[in-house]
């Protein structure tokens, strides 16, 4: 058992006055699925310019904003499904099927597995033991000069980012195989199916952006999880001190949905995107002074280039007034469906 600081437990408590079980289910059901709507919407008014913008024009500024908008719609949909919390309801069975049939939806399109990469490798594993626990791509993630080249090679080498994982050492990549074998040929069916559809209704121009707008994608994933756990913080023995808020201009934009509010949601991840902001609000009050640089981070850039590669002072262990074991933070994260 670890043993951990009493603002700690503070913390994780006030995340639950942000509870998605004490949201009005039917306000954040109608929020989500109209943003979801609003993003379809806009991959398929982005698809559709290519009648008006000029193909050399149109290809590289369609693939930025396919890749933004996957990247937000990902966020959105499996990242808040797998928590349960995309959609809301009194009865968790309808609830769990709802957000299953939406991260299934939009899994397929992205060869990804709703279970194995999000409701287990996310939701159980990701937060339980950050880094420890994880896929390939979470132990090799890069900084610096290596941020850079795997970033470029996603960029300019169609398809790199297919077999990214597969250059990674041998024992990750044997945790990436088993229960998927379905999911390339479905996800290429599907792909087939709507670059067909676009190029005879609009311009052959749209599957070439629409693909590469997956790379782009991928590029904002990489520099997403640097920023969360890159460098020595992601190996921190205390496992809440091994993700990082990080703060810059335009974050709204290239990290959307407060997805960069990352130490907030590992603390409690029962608060939905809408509240982060709020919740960090309140977590000022509470996480030590000296603590907060490393945890709300602003050095972006220097984060990214590896010249902030520092983990958070010993200090933080100081005065610990709890063990952390067995059902401890279950019961703290779900506290507020038993007040509601």
């Amino acid at each position: 058992m670890v043993k951990q600081p009493e603002w700690i437990r503070t913390a994780i408590a006030i995340g639950n006055q942000f509870h998605y079980r004490k949201k009005n289910s039917y306000l954040h059901n109608a929020l989500n699925l109209t943003l979801l709507l609003m993003l379809v919407g806009g991959v398929a008014g982005v698809a559709a310019s290519a009648a008006i913008v000029p193909h050399i024009l149109y290809i590289p500024l369609a693939a930025l904003a396919f890749g933004l908008l996957y990247f937000t719609i990902i966020i959105l949909v499996n990242h808040e499904a797998c928590h349960g919390m995309l959609i809301v309801a009194k009865d968790r069975g309808t609830a769990q099927f709802w957000n299953r049939f939406f991260g299934w939806s939009v899994c397929l399109f992205f060869a990804m597995h709703f279970y194995e990469d999000w409701e287990k490798g996310h939701h159980q594993e990701h937060h339980l033991r950050p880094i420890e626990n994880d896929g390939a791509i979470y132990k090799h993630l890069a900084l610096g000069g290596d941020l850079v080249n795997r970033c470029a090679k996603i960029l300019l080498i169609p398809g790199y980012l297919f077999v990214l994982e597969k250059r990674l050492p041998q024992e990750d990549q044997r945790k990436l195989e088993g229960s998927r074998g379905f999911l390339m040929p479905a996800t290429a069916c599907l792909w087939i199916i709507v670059g067909t559809l676009a190029t005879l209704t609009v311009s052959w121009v749209v599957p070439v952006a629409a693909f590469l707008g997956l790379h782009v994608a991928s590029v904002f994933h990489q520099l997403k999880l640097s920023l969360e756990h890159g460098g020595k913080i992601g190996k921190e023995e205390n496992r809440y001190f091994r993700s990082r808020t990080s703060l810059f201009p335009f974050r709204w934009l290239l990290m959307p949905l407060n997805i960069s509010l990352h130490f907030e949601h590992h603390l409690n991840y029962c608060v939905p995107w809408y509240d982060l902001p709020r919740y960090q609000r309140a977590l000022r009050e509470v996480v030590p002074a000296h603590l907060q640089p490393y945890v709300f981070n602003q050095d972006v850039w220097d984060q990214l280039a590896g010249r902030k590669d520092v983990g958070v002072p010993a200090t933080d262990t100081l005065n610990p007034t709890f063990k952390e074991g067995p059902g401890v933070y279950e019961g703290l994260y779900h506290q507020a469906s038993a007040e509601s």
